[in-house]
């Protein structure tokens, strides 16, 4: 099992479809593909690599409007088991 707890800043980047991205504290505007890391599109790709559960909390700006009302099930899956 996975236990990753993420905090920082975070906002949705117009640039890639409103991807949620996660700024590091290096975050340059000019250089954003460095910068940041898409949520979805890099680090979910990567954890699910990895066969095992995991539990993910992030605590960032504009995390609660990381799931649109019909990911609702993306929201608490592997919690509720």
């Amino acid at each position: 099992m996975i236990i990753l707890y993420i905090s920082g800043h975070g906002d949705k980047d117009p640039e890639q479809d409103n991807t949620f991205v996660l700024a590091g504290s290096d975050y340059d505007e000019i250089h954003k593909e460095y910068t940041t890391i898409a949520l979805e599109k890099e680090l979910f790709k990567w954890l699910n690599q990895i066969p095992c559960k995991k539990i993910i909390f992030i605590d960032a700006c504009r995390s609660g409007n990381l799931f649109s009302s019909q990911d609702e099930q993306m929201r608490s899956k592997g919690l509720s088991s």
